[in-house]
């Protein structure tokens, strides 16, 4: 789970606006983070910690629902991926909550 989350926080990196603010980022960002977010957890899932995610939910829902969280949590905290990128342990945090959420809400859902 900890390796998904590190992997939403380093998307959030790819692409670098200086006009985005703080819970406004340009669409440029949202969709690099978004398209690589997701694009990382599907190269996930034959490995040992998609395979764990993908048994317990749909792990194509569970990348969209989490990339979604961390965009969503990230551009409130921060003006622009670059700025993001300087606090690792505070986007660390934000991703690593998103996933254990999600998951949860997830899981809840199949009962």
């Amino acid at each position: 789970m900890k390796k998904i989350a590190l992997l939403i926080v380093l998307l959030a990196f790819f692409a670098s606006c200086k006009t985005s603010k703080k819970g406004a980022w340009v669409e440029k960002d949202k969709k690099a983070f978004i398209e690589g977010c997701e694009g990382e957890i599907k190269k996930m899932k034959d490995t040992p910690d998609g395979k764990t995610v993908a048994a317990l939910v749909n792990l194509e829902e569970f990348g969209k629902k989490s990339c979604e969280c961390a965009l969503k949590k990230i551009e409130e905290s921060y003006e622009n991926p670059t700025q993001a990128e300087k606090d690792k342990e505070g986007t660390d945090k934000i991703a690593q909550k998103c996933g254990a959420d999600i998951m949860l809400e997830l899981m809840n859902q199949k009962k």
